[in-house]
This record gives C-alpha cells, structure tokens and sequence, in this order.
C-alpha cells in the first residue's frame, strides 16, 4: 500500500513490486523494502535485488505483522547480519507474529525466530 503511494504504480504482486522498487530507487532513495503479506518481501538497493518468500503459517491477528517486521530486519542488520539475512529473519518474525492474537504479546523473541528459521531449513519447508 505505501509503496503504490509513493511511486503512484499498484503493487499487485512480486512483479509490480520489482517495478515500484526500481521506480523508488530512481527517486533516489538508497534501500527499498516491500513486503507482500504472505507472499513474502523483496528488497532492492544498488547491489542486491532480493526475494523472501512468505512463510506457509495459520494466521490469527496480522495486528503486529508491519511492526515486527521492520523491528526484525532493523535488529538483524544492527547485529550484524547482511541483507538476504536481516529479510530472512524479519520474514520469519512477522510470520510468527501473525499465528498469535495481539499486537505487543505476539512478537516473538530472537531465539523463537532462529528456532523457526532452522525447523523450515531442516525441513525445507
């Protein structure tokens, strides 16, 4: 929804989100994050064009989804974590955080996000 306000181009999928990135990218702007809800996000910057597929969850409230995932992506890359990472991680976080009911009592701790992250590598699922 924002990035379809900035840019004036609907973001209706993975494709026009590509579009809208590359579009805010030319208005300047260094790192461009669009999420797609349970489709997943993409990111876009100078060196890399990334794609985090959504995770497969039962959803509940999707109060905290937005929250926490910008809180997840920003605490990754403050820790150190590269992009594809901080995506990965903050993908996993809003999907957990939908499977519960609230806004503050659903986001999940780091060790929950990590255990989930490696439960869906294990499984590669």
């Amino acid at each position: 929804m924002e990035a379809a306000a900035l840019t004036g181009l609907p973001v209706t999928g993975l494709a026009s989100a590509h579009t809208a990135a590359h579009s805010m990218l030319d208005q300047g702007v260094n790192n461009v994050i669009i999420t797609l809800g349970s489709n997943g996000a993409v990111l876009h910057n100078a060196q890399d064009q990334l794609f985090q597929p959504g995770f497969k969850v039962k959803v509940v409230d999707t109060t905290a989804a937005g929250d926490t995932f910008t809180g997840g992506y920003a605490a990754s890359i403050l820790n150190g974590q590269n992009p594809y990472e901080a995506l990965l991680y903050a993908t996993a976080a809003s999907a957990l955080a939908v499977t519960r009911l609230g806004a503050q009592t659903s986001i999940p701790g780091r060790d929950e996000v990590e255990a989930f992250i490696n439960a869906r590598a294990k499984n590669n699922i």
